[in-house]
């Protein structure tokens, strides 16, 4: 996940609102071809509704599941059936909210991401190896970010979970 901004923290509503793109990867047997065959062109840019995506969601949604992306982001396809795609996103997570400490308080607000309608064996999310990317974040003027980790949750209801 690449982290642009904290928009808002609603302590009230116990919720997040982030701004960011997930990076996913995956391969697709059925788009793969051979560049000679096609002019040397080894990679395309495609609408995201026209390609087999994850349907990844955020468990701990503060509001409705809209999907992630839009067909106005392409995703790119590699000769070789790579295809990787970064969807922007801004998200809206329940919180649970801790003011014991208050205005000196940290909070702890995990983004719960799991692929919702695949059995754990077909679609396997994993860590990237950086983590949490934060070279882009702008910060709140109200909050600061203070760490990020990556935890890979394995079981029935398998998912990546992202810590602010």
């Amino acid at each position: 996940m690449i982290l642009n901004t904290i928009i808002d923290f609603n302590e009230k509503e116990e919720s997040i609102k982030i701004s960011g793109y997930l990076g996913m990867a995956w391969y697709d047997d059925f788009l793969k071809w051979n560049p000679t065959d096609y002019g040397g062109l080894g990679r395309l840019l495609l609408p995201q509704n026209d390609v087999w995506r994850p349907d990844v969601a955020l468990h701990n949604s503060f509001r409705n599941f809209t999907g992630l992306g839009s067909n106005n982001l392409l995703l790119a396809v590699n000769n070789t059936g790579a295809v990787s795609w970064y969807p922007y996103q801004i998200l809206e997570a329940t919180c649970d909210v801790d003011i014991t400490y208050f205005p000196f308080d940290t909070q702890e607000c995990p983004l719960k991401f799991s692929a919702w309608s695949y059995y754990i064996d077909e679609v396997i999310m994993i860590e990237g190896e950086k983590g949490i990317i934060t070279e882009q974040f702008e910060e709140n003027s109200r909050w600061s970010l203070v760490n990020t980790t990556v935890d890979e949750v394995k079981g029935v209801d398998a998912m990546v979970i992202f810590s602010k």
